[in-house]
């Protein structure tokens, strides 16, 4: 793909939680002792890897968009598989993790993870008593095992070795001390005190002694190591971002950046869950050139690619000391950041442990990136051709998925692409709301219809998923994913998150008129997927429901996991089939309801013209087909609409199809 440099940046302010972090708050909420919800968590390849092998152990997560919670393992299953994909964040926090849970557990990644080095975390997690195996077809393998304390010296700064000894130790009978002679970054040290963990961190000594933890609710900050890339584009364009992590043991780039002379401020700055973020404003600037010795190569390691990149920004050779560490990441970047600043025509080289830039003020271009499947440097490589002067191509843009899915949206280079998948849905309405959220929101978007039947959905749906951010399933394709009623999909690299917002635009349909339906009789018509989400929805709201169906057997198979009533008045009457005629509500029902909503909207239903003929509220089907894009919208973004944004939109959309409807 070519990036064009004249393309005009425009930076979209979405969330893009801090990956770190995320990792560690995932392990700390399924190892406590109750639920933890956590906010702007980053969803991407790396965390997800995380999620499903604590999901494999017994944890359950539940995404809403950012937002995850988690319900902790009480009972770790025995014999498991962990496909930790490319994270080796996952692999070696997670061996720390089940040497202590006492279980079996076979780790797996893909091919760039099998490459890694993992004796560095097995040593000392076998000097703890762990029984860690090697075998050839895997990463390694746990047995069960009882741990003792240690204390460790590091020798090699890994903020994931360290990490996985003093998750180790939260198992373990005795004292665990972890002394680092080389600061690493210590968001695993945060994460365990906030969720109750016996651990002291003071004169680079960690101690930490045998800990049940806690459920927590926490906030993840905007990752900084993604903010990086922006921070460099804001040099030469200038760029506003928020709440990002400026966690000291973190911050090494952005602190190099002010002392070669960046113009930065740092606003409103907060703590939450012992982790710092602030708004970060970058004006235009001239810088100087790097000199960054071991220490601060350590804290910036994955910012190094990056930080190369700025360099050449600057007149003169910049230094990046003691960065052999590069070269065992997920390619040797090393030689995939030399190689990538020579196709920018920089000279650079790795020589005496240090990777030196010689920089020029400018970025040419007009070549290729050589072909690489690490997000980091595909990352640098595009705001490499924003700054550059003849743009570039890059050969592999999808393993940005691996951090940031979103990072190509985040810099208004590559829309989102969404769609519909269903068999007869010529007449959608959905193209025409995301194409008004566009307008409002700013953020480009292309949605699109998909026409599938029973025999080729799985073709259809494969090759969506992966061209697709996001995906909407309508009837007859719901249940073709899950068990559970799914409508739509994130589409994350290669995994897939499923949700059902039925439930949701329901409800929220509801409150906007100001009706709370706790202790009140429903009824409820239909007992389809979409009618089966919202009323196990109103009933965990308090709502008594009576249903009538069509088919009763599917009456009678909700009546096994739902409490439902028989009565015959009704505060509100709820229609989720097009009822033509009124065999299923009587007019004397209607009259005595206070609201009619009903979910069908090509034409007005026979339900609908009683309704208003005896002057009753009326929710119609508009409403909930707004709110499922609105929280479609949410899931695939992260970002929250304002109600201003909401209700502007509605009032385009109803005005655009007064003519149209009923």
């Amino acid at each position: 793909m070519y990036v064009n440099p004249n393309k005009k940046i425009k930076f979209i302010d979405l969330p893009y939680g801090d990956k770190s972090i995320t990792h560690r708050y995932f392990i700390c909420a399924a190892l406590a002792s109750s639920k933890s919800v956590i906010t702007n968590a980053n969803i991407s390849m790396d965390t997800l890897a995380t999620a499903d092998c604590m999901t494999a152990i017994g944890a359950k997560f539940v995404f809403e968009g950012r937002k995850v919670t988690v319900a902790p393992i009480v009972k770790p299953n025995k014999n498991v598989t962990l496909n930790c994909f490319n994270s080796a964040t996952t692999a070696r926090l997670l061996a720390g993790v089940v040497s202590g849970l006492n279980i079996s557990a076979t780790f797996i990644g893909d091919e760039s993870l099998s490459k890694r080095p993992m004796e560095r975390v097995i040593n000392p997690l076998r000097l703890m008593g762990a029984n860690i195996e090697k075998p050839p077809d895997c990463l390694f393998k746990i047995l069960p095992s009882k741990l003792t304390g240690i204390s460790y010296a590091m020798p090699v700064a890994s903020a994931q070795v360290k990490s996985a000894i003093l998750f180790a130790g939260l198992f373990a009978q005795g004292e665990t001390t972890v002394t680092e002679s080389i600061p690493t970054r210590d968001h695993t040290e945060i994460a365990l005190k906030h969720f109750g963990a016996l651990i002291d961190n003071s004169g680079g000594i960690i101690k930490v002694n045998k800990s049940r933890l806690k459920g927590r609710s926490v906030f993840v900050p905007n990752d900084f190591s993604t903010a990086a890339y922006f921070l460099a584009v804001g040099l030469k364009k200038g760029i506003k971002l928020k709440k990002v992590g400026v966690n000291p043991t973190r911050r090494a780039f952005l602190d190099m950046l002010i002392a070669s002379g960046a113009k930065i401020l740092l606003k409103n700055e907060k703590e939450k869950n012992g982790e710092k973020f602030a708004d970060i404003k970058v004006l235009r600037s001239d810088i100087k050139p790097f000199k960054s010795n071991i220490e601060q190569s350590a804290a910036m390691i994955d910012e190094i690619p990056i930080a190369c990149l700025t360099a050449a920004l600057a007149e003169g050779e910049s230094v990046f000391t003691g960065v052999e560490e590069l070269a065992v990441k997920e390619s040797d970047r090393i030689k995939s950041t030399i190689a990538m600043l020579n196709a920018f025509g920089v000279t650079a080289k790795y020589e005496d442990n240090a990777l030196r830039v010689i920089g020029k003020k400018i970025l040419e271009g007009g070549k290729t990136v050589p072909a690489t499947s690490d997000h980091r440097i595909v990352m640098a490589s595009i705001v490499g051709a924003l700054l550059s002067q003849k743009g570039i191509k890059i050969s592999d843009s999808g393993c940005v998925n691996v951090s940031c899915p979103n990072f190509w949206q985040l810099l208004s280079i590559n829309p989102f692409k969404w769609g519909l998948i269903g068999n007869d849905i010529k007449q959608s309405k959905s193209p025409q709301i995301y194409k008004i959220l566009s307008e409002i929101t700013g953020i480009n978007i292309n949605y699109s219809l998909l026409t599938a039947n029973e025999d080729n959905f799985d073709e259809v749906f494969l090759k969506a998923k992966n061209c697709l951010d996001g995906i909407n399933l309508t009837m007859p394709f719901k249940q073709c994913l899950n068990e559970e009623e799914v409508n739509t999909v994130a589409c994350i690299g290669l995994k897939t998150i499923l949700y059902n917002t039925d439930a949701t635009a329901v409800t929220v349909a509801l409150k906007s008129k100001k009706i709370s339906v706790k202790g009140k009789n429903l009824l409820v018509v239909g007992c389809g997927g979409a009618a089966t989400a919202a009323i196990k929805k109103l009933i965990s709201q308090g709502a008594k429901i009576t249903v009538r169906n069509r088919t009763k057997s599917k009456t009678k198979e909700l009546k096994k996991h739902c409490k439902l009533y028989n009565d015959t008045k009704f505060f509100g009457i709820l229609s989720f089939i097009p009822i033509d005629y009124l065999s299923y509500v009587s007019k004397n029902e209607i009259l005595n309801a206070d609201f009619v909503f009903d979910a069908y909207y090509f034409t007005q239903t026979a339900l609908i013209r009683e309704a208003k003929l005896h002057k009753k509220l009326v929710i119609d089907g508009f409403s909930m087909l707004l709110n499922q894009a609105f929280s479609n919208f949410e899931i695939w973004t992260g970002k929250k609409l304002t109600a201003n944004q909401k209700r502007k939109a509605e009032a385009i959309f109803r005005s655009q199809n007064e003519n149209t409807r009923y």
